[in-house]
């Protein structure tokens, strides 16, 4: 049976943010953020102000298996003028199907009952975008590591894609070293210091 709670307090919090390791736990090269995390969401960072948070995470068996923060940002609600939440740190075990579709379902009656129109789950306040292939390898800075599931579990929930981008690498060649080194000579022949 899954329960569905509000994580309060530092223990809890520290809960929260322990799944993340949990579940980067067994990949070869990961991030590891749970240092970043429990600040803020204790509201111990300048990033919080203006910026209500409510965490919550799914339990099965007393372990938790799901997490997702709802936030209302309110810097972003000025600037953008609309009424969208965002649904932050979402993380789940492989095993947690349920568990993450109620914990991201929780998190979406919370936005709406603080007025929030729409939720918007994947890029954020303290959240980064999803990664769509080549999950076995440590990902830009800029992406989460994670795993395949996670693009079922969003949509199983009721997420549609908004938008994407793409990361292109290219082989670096001697012939690519010498246009680039060209290029940066010009820059600088014309006064530019780079």
């Amino acid at each position: 049976m899954i329960r569905i709670e509000r994580a309060e307090g530092p223990d809890a919090l520290a809960e929260f943010v322990a799944l993340h390791d949990r579940v980067y736990a067994t990949r070869p090269a990961h991030w590891h953020v749970s240092g970043l995390q429990l600040p803020m969401l204790l509201g111990q960072t300048p990033l919080t102000m203006e910026r209500e948070l409510a965490p919550f995470v799914a339990r099965a068996g007393g372990a938790v298996v799901a997490r997702a923060c709802a936030a209302i940002d309110q810097p972003y609600l000025r600037h953008w003028k609309d009424e969208v939440g965002h649904i932050l740190m979402f993380e789940a075990l492989p095993e947690a199907r349920e568990g993450a579709s109620k914990v991201l379902d929780a998190a979406c009656a919370w936005l709406a009952e603080h007025g929030m129109l729409a939720a918007r789950n994947g890029f954020g306040l303290f959240d980064m975008p999803y990664n769509t292939d080549a999950y076995d390898v440590l990902p830009p800075s800029m992406l989460r590591q994670n795993p395949p599931q996670y693009h079922a579990l969003i949509k199983q929930a009721g997420f549609e894609t908004e938008q994407g981008f793409v990361d292109y690498a290219a082989e670096v060649t001697p012939a690519l070293v010498e246009r680039w080194q060209g290029a940066l000579d010009g820059a600088r022949r014309q006064g530019f210091e780079i």
